[in-house]
């Protein structure tokens, strides 16, 4: 049986799928509306003493308090960092402790500072590009949860997942390319079922399943997915990288290109990377 069916079969089973907590899928309901109260919002993540602390944590953080004073409530909380990045951050950390505790393979640390500096560079990179079909937060959003697949893999199917890093000694082929060619997608595409399975936002989906190959993202989508791949390729060059994952030799100049931005390089590659620096430990 091909792997893409056993994939199938194991998301429709659910049986082994880890779950979003409640609290998380409260809030994705919520911000679906056109307007949500504030104290709705208060009220869904005090009943998560994990998820409320998170928030004050990144509400605190370099990345948003900018010299400001601390803030100790939630109300607060939520309007330093906005409802959008109130939906980053309840997904993003919830997926961090689903999996945190049961990587076969994978360094939890070294994967979740890797995503979230990812997260921070597509984000930054949205920001500076200031396009209409950019989303900051989704770009964000995209970027923190962009490796998910490679959880799947290393959890769900270990065999599978040691079939590539075997590989990855012998072949110079980056790690998503030795993916598609022994199952026939790869760990973007994987985490885009999952993501699409817990029902998220199909700009999020489709950012995620197409970071390795943005140019076959559908047209509203596409500039996103080249975001997220282009902060990839940036974090490539830092410490925070995956090795494992081979993009060491991708190149960024073709990239932003791309999204229009080819002569804006160095200015770009240090806005991200001050941004990736500077908000370190947000998500621990």
């Amino acid at each position: 049986m091909s792997f893409l069916l056993r994939l199938q079969g194991f998301l429709r089973a659910g049986t082994e799928l880890p779950t979003l907590p409640a609290s998380v899928l409260e809030i994705q309901s919520a911000l679906a509306a056109e307007e949500v109260p504030l104290g709705e919002l208060v009220a869904i993540v005090e009943r998560d003493p994990a998820l409320a602390a998170r928030l004050l944590r990144t509400a605190n953080s370099s990345l948003y308090a900018r010299g400001g004073e601390r803030v100790s409530a939630l109300g607060p909380a939520i309007g330093r960092i906005g409802l959008r990045q109130l939906r980053a951050v309840s997904l993003a950390g919830s997926v961090l402790q689903i999996f945190k505790a049961r990587s076969e393979s994978l360094r939890p640390e070294a994967f979740w500072s890797h995503s979230a500096a990812v997260g921070v560079a597509s984000r930054t990179l949205a920001q500076a590009l200031s396009r209409p079909d950019l989303d900051p937060d989704v770009c964000y959003t995209a970027g923190l949860l962009h490796d998910v697949g490679l959880l799947v893999l290393d959890q769900f199917f270990p065999d599978d997942y040691a079939v590539i890093a075997g590989q990855r000694k012998e072949l110079e082929l980056p790690w998503w390319q030795q993916e598609e060619d022994t199952f026939g997608l790869d760990h973007g595409e994987i985490g885009g079922l999952l993501l699409g399975h817990w029902g998220l936002p199909s700009m999020i989906v489709e950012a995620v399943t197409f970071h390795h190959r943005p140019s076959d993202a559908h047209d509203g989508v596409r500039s996103a997915a080249y975001v997220v791949h282009a902060a990839e390729i940036l974090v490539a060059t830092d410490p925070l990288a995956l090795p494992d994952e081979g993009m060491e030799t991708a190149e960024l100049g073709p990239v932003l290109e791309v999204l229009g931005a080819g002569d804006r390089l160095e200015s770009l590659t240090e806005r991200m990377l001050t941004a990736v620096h500077g908000s370190a430990g947000v998500l621990a």
